[in-house]
């Protein structure tokens, strides 16, 4: 990780209670469906989130990440680098941003359009 950014323990604290509760109920659902557990993919959305919870996400073990906006995708991408976390596109994409994306994002989950 490129980052030297410091964790807000807050952000620590936040997922450490939070992050088993929802692997609960991944666990849950997917025993209800029959699916397994590894089959489910995480993804950690940090849209309006400063780098240091992103810091504290990786921490904590969770590599898929999600963006709403190229900006910050390209801003945390500048941060952690592209290969330290599977970075998802989410949200609405502008056509005109849509190659950027291309480029920082490993998977864009909102192309809804034919023209992107």
């Amino acid at each position: 990780m490129k980052s030297n950014t410091t964790m807000n323990p807050s952000y620590e604290r936040r997922l450490s209670k939070t992050l088993p509760q929802v692997h609960d109920r991944i666990a849950e659902a997917t025993d209800a469906s029959g699916r397994e557990f590894e089959s489910v993919r995480l993804i950690a959305v940090t849209k309006a989130h400063p780098v240091d919870a992103v810091s504290a996400a990786l921490a904590a073990g969770l590599t898929d990440l999600g963006e709403n906006r190229v900006e910050e995708l390209e801003e945390k991408v500048r941060e952690f680098g592209r290969d330290f976390a599977t970075w998802h596109m989410i949200g609405h994409l502008q056509s005109r941003k849509a190659r950027r994306a291309s480029q920082l994002a490993h998977l864009i989950q909102s192309v809804d359009s034919v023209k992107l």
